[in-house]
């Protein structure tokens, strides 16, 4: 009998040991976090423009706890301007983002989680110091706006080709030496900014960006150019300011109807080749000295 008593307190004590874990579970699982001192509560967010908004910018944080997850109503969220050095890998629970503004910050790596935010349509993490991304970076498939400039990016993962509905992408002041050639299957881009990396060549089939109307590709050191970019039959501004190009290809002259500005200004490019380019785009605006 003794026995038996001993196992039911034992059996008792069990229950109420994982009663109290379930409640822990539920306590930590709730909507709200506090960040700096300020409780944010998921059910009762600042709503702007009808959507549930967060700005968190200026405010001199170094972290962010991984509570930051529960606020998954959120849709636009500003975290910029502080001292970020990681971001915890909860964020990715914040799949109703469709804005997410994190620059001017110190990171230097992106969860891996970050992929799951596939709800984003603006992204900017410029003015940090992230050295590479993850495959799964690509899965921000939703994403038409995205800012990397101003980090030490070396490389862009091949995925970014999934980033199918990209219109303005802006990579300048990286590290840049080479582009993947799935870059170039982002074909709804209207605006691409690689100027201040350190290219040395462009992929081939850079060419099937046909909707590029500005490329900004100054302050690297390109010593040639793919025939294909004369297919850019949308572009309407090219800046290959500071290069080491001596000549541009003969396909340019299929860009002279709407080629407005073509800034050389800064390459070793010799007289005659300077006349051929002149007589293949008279109808272009073309910059030769600063």
């Amino acid at each position: 009998m003794k026995i038996f008593k001993i196992i039911l307190i034992t059996l008792l004590l069990i229950a109420i040991n994982s009663c109290n874990e379930n409640n822990d579970e539920k306590i930590s699982s709730n909507s709200t976090c506090e960040i700096a001192g300020v409780s944010y509560d998921n059910d009762n967010l600042p709503l702007v423009e009808n959507r549930y908004t967060l700005d968190l910018a200026e405010k001199g944080l170094s972290e962010i706890p991984s509570c930051f997850g529960n606020l998954n109503n959120l849709e636009l969220l500003s975290i910029a301007e502080n001292n970020l050095t990681k971001l915890p890998e909860s964020i990715g629970n914040l799949n109703n983002l469709e804005m997410l503004y994190l620059y001017k910050n110190q990171l230097t790596i992106l969860p891996e989680s970050f992929g799951d935010l596939n709800n984003l349509e603006a992204l900017s993490l410029s003015e940090n110091k992230l050295e590479s991304l993850s495959e799964s970076f690509g899965n921000l498939i939703n994403l038409k706006e995205l800012s990397l400039s101003a980090n030490k990016l070396t490389s862009l993962p091949e995925s970014i080709d999934n980033m199918i509905d990209l219109k303005i992408l802006s990579i300048y002041n990286n590290q840049l030496t080479i582009l993947p050639e799935s870059l170039s299957n982002l074909n709804n881009l209207i605006l691409l900014e690689l100027s201040e990396n350190l290219l040395i060549s462009l992929p081939e089939n850079f060419g099937k960006l046909n909707n590029l109307e500005r490329l900004y590709l100054n302050h690297n050191n390109l010593t040639k150019l793919p025939e294909s970019l004369g297919n850019l039959y949308k572009l309407k501004e090219l800046n290959l300011q500071s290069n080491k190009l001596t000549r541009i290809p003969e396909s340019f002259k299929n860009l002279n109807n709407t080629l407005k500005w073509l800034y050389l200004t800064g390459n070793p490019i010799p007289e005659d080749e300077r006349a051929k380019i002149e007589s293949w785009l008279p109808n272009t605006n073309i910059v030769w000295d600063y």
